[in-house]
């Protein structure tokens, strides 16, 4: 459809189609064609096809064409696929046609021919009297309803689909000390989305989870709402409100979920962000909105991408008050005492061939004060970080270094391990059945080598090796090394060095598509040079698969047992844990019985033996699949649970009800 706002269009399309109507007018002979005019098609028809394989279909043309084409469609469907059909040899065009690609085993389908405006077809109907052939070995498809809409009408409809699911799970429960009591809890989601015509590009969600229970907190609801949050957006703009999680960057605001208010534009070229949220974790509706005044954070990003997004440059900035004897739940704060702070940061970043060479960087400045009650004020500091990669076919090389001064913090953060710095390095290599993955870490605190200040020195490690030898079998093996130590000045700090050595590895076999096996070995040491008593040496044996016998029987056992000896003392500890889950239908898709056991056992000395079994049975009942929802579960189960430790037992016996919903 041609806009009448625009008429420098409108007029080129009108006459761009008057061209072809009057040069198709004053191009047509209206005289009888001559013998050597004469348009025609010679065809013979197709009658039957095999399902799967490629079908020639071929026509001889009578006088001179400019082209041939074959028309096809599948049944029931309005539209032809056009195909040009080649002049092979002569007067004859030819096309072959993969069947494969039909939908269902017929289709039906005419040949066209054309010549100076003329045209002429085989079945002479053309589009109103297609030829039918019926193929075999395949099945076809059912009609198509007349009153099925278009995608047109379907886009301009419309949509406000609900989806739910939830579990609600009641118990009665007799422990050793017989005593019996219920507790109903449960749990869900419900989730809104609306979706206005594609022309307005508008869009509504609605997102909140919730709980249930009869153990809350003096202070809550039996019914909790969690992670609500209403998101409004229209093309590259984005409103959310309620709970949000703000990801700007390490030195600023990352990781941080809280309920507030937050504005987004990303069109890959520019990028905004602004907003508003709580310091502290509210619930049920408490603060859904703007956040108090005091007990909040205000921040804001602009960014910009040149050069198809191989330069990019992004500021942010993150302040605000946090007044925990304000906040609603205060006690499940790490910070008790009022504290204020702000931070800016600048963030860059370079991709250069194709993403092959990158470097990144990010530079911060803050001012915090971390209790605003004493009389040491707001203190500032920087804290930075620059990194890079380097990445040639199936070899990708990386490392980064940070910085991070003894008085940065940002109020950004739900926790900042300040006054550090360290380098990152990583290593993967991948070619054919080879594949190699290394990290190595090192990390300093106490940067600025406070004299008075313990420093402690950690270097992290590990290499790993794949390898498959086979599609069904592949090869695993690793080693990991952790070395740390402590120092007053130059002193070492004694009893506070340690190093740990592993090596492991793992042979996995892919039995069959349904079957499979895993075994696994580990070897661990640690050690400590001013500490013997810590000197440890562990053997670790894993044993593990999963079984399928179509949809009647699903089985996935484990195994592990593990042996640790004290060098200085000889003493031994060993562990034994098995755990076994498995489901068979005695009515497929309908019925179904399941059964989940694990069992420890834990032996530091002759007579100090722990062990603690757990077994579940429940019969499931897929209700879902006979009343048209996606999924509604209800089950029976009981629960035995019994732990024995120091020479007392605990045993508790629990019958439950289960239903699980969702549409």
């Amino acid at each position: 459809m041609i806009s009448r706002r625009n008429p420098i269009v409108f007029c080129l399309v009108a006459g761009f189609f008057w061209a072809v109507f009057a040069g198709g007018l004053s191009g047509t002979d209206l005289r009888p064609p001559t013998p050597a005019q004469t348009l025609g098609l010679e065809h013979k028809p197709i009658t039957t096809f095999s399902s799967g394989e490629n079908l020639l279909v071929s026509a001889v043309a009578r006088g001179e064409v400019e082209w041939v084409t074959l028309y096809f469609r599948t049944p029931d469907l309005r539209t032809f696929q056009a195909r040009p059909m080649k002049n092979t040899e002569g007067a004859v065009y030819t096309f072959e046609l993969d069947t494969s690609t039909l939908v269902g085993a017929s289709f039906e389908y005419y040949i066209e021919a054309e010549k100076s405006g003329r045209k002429v077809r085989v079945p002479a109907g053309g589009a109103d009297e297609p030829a039918r052939v019926a193929g075999t070995g395949g099945e076809d498809v059912p009609p198509i309803p007349a009153n099925l809409a278009s995608p047109q009408e379907e886009e301009a409809k419309i949509k406000l689909p609900l989806h739910a699911n939830g579990s609600l799970l009641g118990s009665m429960t007799e422990t050793s000390a017989g005593q019996t009591f219920t507790n109903p809890t449960g749990n869900g989601n419900v989730q809104v989305l609306f979706e206005a015509p594609s022309t307005t590009g508008l869009g509504i969600r609605l997102d909140s989870n919730f709980s249930l229970t009869n153990s809350a907190p003096p202070d809550d609801p039996a019914v909790n709402l969690t992670n609500m949050n209403v998101a409004l957006s229209k093309g590259n703009h984005a409103l959310r409100m309620g709970d949000v999680n703000i990801n700007e960057s390490e030195f600023t605001s990352f990781g941080f979920g809280r309920r507030g208010i937050e504005y987004a534009f990303d069109n890959q070229k520019i990028y905004l962000h602004a907003f508003d949220v709580n310091t502290r974790e509210l619930r049920g509706f408490r603060g859904f909105g703007l956040p108090a005044s005091g007990m909040n954070i205000l921040g804001a990003a602009a960014g910009l991408k040149f050069f198809q997004e191989a330069l990019s440059f992004r500021a942010i900035y993150v302040g605000g008050t946090d007044d925990p004897s304000r906040a609603a739940n205060a006690a499940s704060s790490p910070y008790f005492q009022s504290r204020e702070g702000r931070v800016l940061a600048v963030l860059q970043e370079v991709r250069l061939f194709k993403n092959q060479l990158s470097f990144k960087a990010e530079l911060a400045r803050s001012d915090y004060d971390g209790d605003l009650n004493d009389e040491t004020g707001a203190l500032s500091d920087n804290a930075w970080n620059v990194g890079g990669n380097l990445a040639i076919g199936g070899l990708s090389v990386g490392a980064i270094y940070r910085h991070i001064g003894r008085d940065f913090n940002s109020i950004g953060l739900p926790f900042m391990a300040n006054d550090r710095r360290g380098l990152e390095t990583n290593l993967m290599f991948s070619k054919g059945p080879v594949g190699l993955q290394g990290q190595f870490a090192l990390q300093q605190d106490n940067v600025r080598d406070d004299p008075l200040k313990y420093t402690t020195e950690a270097a992290n490690g590990q290499l790993g090796l794949n390898l498959a030898l086979s599609s069904k079998i592949s090869v695993n093996t690793g080693y990991r090394l952790n070395i740390q130590k402590t120092r007053l000045g130059a002193e070492e700090a004694g009893l506070q060095d340690t190093r740990t050595d592993e090596i492991n590895g793992t042979v996995n076999l892919m039995v069959s598509g349904s079957s499979n096996f895993t075994v696994g070995l580990t070897d661990s040491r640690l050690s400590s040079r001013t500490n013997p008593s810590a000197d440890t040496e562990g053997l670790t044996f894993n044993l593990g698969g999963s079984f399928q016998a179509g949809e009647q029987l699903t089985l996935a056992p484990t195994f592990g047992l593990s042996r640790t000896k004290n060098r200085l003392t000889g003493d031994l500890q060993t562990t034994l844990n098995a755990f076994v889950s498995a489901e068979a239908f005695f009515v497929p898709k309908i019925l179904s019985l399941t059964a989940v056991g694990s069992f420890n056992r834990m032996e530091m000395a002759v007579l100090s033996v722990s062990k603690a079994l757990d077994l579940t049975g429940g019969l499931n009942f897929y209700l879902g699949r006979l009343v048209g929802l996606n999924n509604f579960l209800l089950t029976l189960k009981a629960q035995h649970r019994s732990n024995v430790m120091s020479g007392q037992t605990l045993k508790e016996t629990r019958i439950l009800t289960q239903a699980d919903l969702s549409f």
